[in-house]
């Protein structure tokens, strides 16, 4: 669905539409909310969601027939698959989705080979550095972290119960009166399912900026697939950033980030800096079904630790995952405070490579479940 809905955005921008940030993640939060998925409801959501102007009207229509296309199932959508159900729009006698056939094949070719040499388990690609990596190489590497992630998430959304019905008696009841108090037809009410939140903290220092395109693309994949994504960075200062984000192309909101992002004062990287600014601005936020992903090397420079925060986050939070792109080896030497961070966390995973970040969205999954 995620696929789906990243290839409507981009289509309708390439038509003039102006699609934003925030309104691609209210089309993702409103779908998370929908007991099931069926295409005029879809249609209709994001309609709402991402067009303003009725004359683009016919343009969201063309678009969502290309990217939406029949037969549309739940079971399709549950395994990932919308993505790559694109290029059918032939095959099915949708002629709008062949005519737009040329504009997204190449996209979704490049993703097809990304995802058959990671089903091919090509452990080369999974396992070199991402510091390491050749600026060809490392465009190959993001388009695998994008479909394992989003593969992933499917999967597990795909054995999590969603929806269901009860009986409703209080609308059995009213229902009942127009006939004369006898009850003729059962009313039912979906069960709603109450979705997690994922906040993500990043350090923006440049000791991270190699590493944040992998980190964020896989997280901000693998969390927008099961809940609500919000995305917070610092230096030394914290700011929300989710609108600098862009789910369209995560590696260039991260380039733009240095010059729109307001996370620095004094420019050195302070980790209990940022961790009081979100206790102040943030921690009433913060409830079981909300986790916090910490994406960092911990490099502190020698200033407060800010573990009092930390306590507090995770006293109130469901959970507390710290991705470092460090060798456990280097963690607690220098100025690195990860022997400090880790036993306050639920989970601190080393994350130099693709394999690793599989890892932890395994742990992460199981976490979320229980």
């Amino acid at each position: 669905m995620v696929d789906n809905l990243l290839l409507l955005a981009n289509a309708l921008r390439r038509g003039g539409a102006p699609v934003s940030t925030p309104e691609i993640m209210d089309a993702l939060a409103a779908l998370s909310a929908l007991p099931s998925y069926d295409l005029p409801t879809v249609r209709t959501v994001l309609k709402s969601c991402l067009i303003k102007d009725k004359h683009l009207d016919s343009l969201f229509e063309r678009a969502f027939a290309r990217t939406f296309p029949l037969p549309w199932t739940e079971q399709a959508d549950a395994v990932g698959e919308g993505g790559r159900q694109g290029g059918g729009g032939g095959q099915n006698g949708r002629g709008g989705g062949s005519s737009g056939e040329s504009k997204d094949a190449p996209a979704r070719g490049v993703e097809s080979t990304a995802a058959g040499e990671y089903q091919a388990a090509d452990s080369s690609l999974l396992k070199i550095p991402f510091l390491s990596a050749s600026p060809a190489v490392k465009q190959q590497m993001l388009v695998v972290v994008r479909e394992l992630a989003r593969k992933m998430a499917s999967q597990k959304a795909a054995g999590y119960k969603r929806g269901g019905k009860k009986a409703d008696f209080r609308r059995l009841w009213r229902n009942s009166l127009a006939a004369g108090g006898v009850p003729l037809d059962l009313a039912w009410r979906e069960r709603r399912t109450n979705k997690p939140r994922v906040f993500i903290i990043c350090d923006l220092s440049n000791s991270m900026y190699a590493y944040l395109p992998f980190f964020l693309e896989f997280v901000f994949s693998f969390a927008a697939m099961r809940g609500t994504v919000r995305v917070f960075g610092f230096v030394d200062v914290l700011e929300e950033i989710t609108s600098l984000i862009d789910p369209l192309n995560v590696e260039k909101s991260v380039e733009m980030l240095s010059t729109r992002a307001r996370v620095f004062r004094r420019g050195l990287t302070d980790y209990g800096n940022a961790f009081r600014g979100f206790y102040r601005k943030h921690r009433e936020e913060l409830t079981r079904r909300t986790y916090l992903v910490i994406l960092g090397d911990a490099r502190n420079n020698y200033y407060n630790a800010g573990t009092d925060y930390l306590r507090e986050f995770r006293a109130r939070a469901g959970g507390i995952y710290w991705l470092n792109p460090e060798d456990k080896a280097s963690w607690g030497t220098g100025d690195s405070y990860m022997d400090i961070f880790a036993p306050l966390c639920d989970g601190a995973y080393a994350c130099e490579n693709i394999s690793e970040l599989k890892s932890f969205a395994h742990s992460f999954s199981l976490a979320k479940q229980s």
